[in-house]
């Protein structure tokens, strides 16, 4: 496979564009992996770029940027990661260490000595689920979501893609993905000053969530977030399905935690997409024909549509009845946070 990183480089001094090069190293995974570096070097485009007032007399630039490697995949790195005996474990990575050597030039033409950087990449092998091929529309997505350890599938093989979500799993993939770590969902807390305990013996704010439920963590922590206080007093419901636009609500509500409801705006232009909305009653400024201004549930679709969570079913409708599957889910979540399947 091509393996093809890019880097940033800040504050050089420099305004002369030079080329950099890398080598890869120490290819390594779990146990029964076989891993091999096929081709250890990668050449990658110029830095920066020469930005003059009258030579030689340069502006000097603070930021350069070279990556991917290329063009063309002779220029990247290639690998392989294979297993006889099976997938050494359900979510696998591999790592291996890049070096990357440039020159730092300056305004008159001179460089200086060679320079290096080293980091540790991660990569992310794929193909996790028996359940979810490449071709699945939502692959990339769910494996995302695997790698951010946000869930671990419906079984160890499977994710069970076209099953539909129901609010108990749509609260504990909310309530990791906002902690951003399974173990980080704290056990006990309080919901307004009512005291909760996810353990044996402890207390619950929910009638049908027992203390040692699995969901039990993760239901109180998206309540006293405000994201999902349950379907009415005292009751969560967490065996409920949920429709497109209660999805919705609660993603929308979810990342602007602990605002609640209230925080998430009738009227709103989204300063990275450019996308507008205004939800207010009378309103001609909406996107969603089938979720117009009036409607309770304006302003979450409208809000996950102007930032760029969703697209909805049709270029104008969301289909605020439809069902919402678990492969659905994974896109909801992975574009709501911000979910990269590989970082810096």
């Amino acid at each position: 496979m091509k393996v093809a990183p890019s880097w940033t480089f800040q504050g050089f001094g420099t305004c002369t564009a030079r080329a950099a090069s890398g080598k890869a190293s120490e290819l390594i995974g779990p146990p029964n992996g076989d891993y091999e570096i096929g081709r250890n070097a990668a050449a990658y485009p110029l830095i920066g770029t020469r930005v003059c007032v009258g030579r030689p007399v340069c502006m000097p630039a603070t930021v350069y940027n070279i990556g991917p490697c290329g063009p063309g995949a002779s220029n990247c790195y290639a690998m392989s990661v294979s297993a006889a005996a099976g997938r050494p474990a359900p979510h696998w990575d591999a790592t291996f260490q890049e070096t990357v050597s440039y020159k730092s030039c300056g305004e008159l033409e001179t460089c200086g000595p060679l320079n290096f950087r080293t980091h540790a990449w991660t990569l992310h092998v794929g193909d996790s689920f028996t359940d979810v091929p490449r071709s699945q529309p939502f692959y990339q997505k769910i494996e995302t979501l695997l790698h951010n350890g946000i869930t671990l599938g419906c079984s160890p093989t499977q994710f069970c893609p076209g099953e539909d979500v129901s609010r108990g799993q749509l609260a504990t993939f909310v309530a990791r993905s906002i902690a951003r770590l399974t173990a980080a969902v704290p056990v006990s807390g309080t919901v307004g000053d009512q005291p909760y305990d996810c353990s044996a013996g402890g207390i619950s704010l929910f009638s049908d969530v027992a203390p040692t439920d699995a969901f039990c963590k993760h239901i109180h922590y998206v309540a006293s977030l405000n994201v999902d206080g349950g379907c009415e007093p005292g009751l969560f419901c967490p065996d409920a399905s949920l429709t497109r636009l209660q999805m919705a609500a609660v993603v929308a509500k979810a990342i602007v935690e602990p605002g609640g409801d209230a925080a998430v705006p009738s009227v709103y232009t989204d300063a990275v997409t450019g996308r507008f909305y205004n939800c207010d009653p009378g309103s001609e400024n909406f996107h969603f024909t089938d979720v117009p201004p009036g409607d309770a549930f304006c302003r979450h679709a409208s809000y996950l549509w102007a930032r760029g969570v969703i697209a909805g079913c049709s270029p104008t409708e969301f289909c605020p009845a439809g069902d919402v599957t678990r492969a659905e889910m994974a896109k909801f979540l992975v574009n709501a946070f911000n979910f990269k399947l590989y970082t810096p």
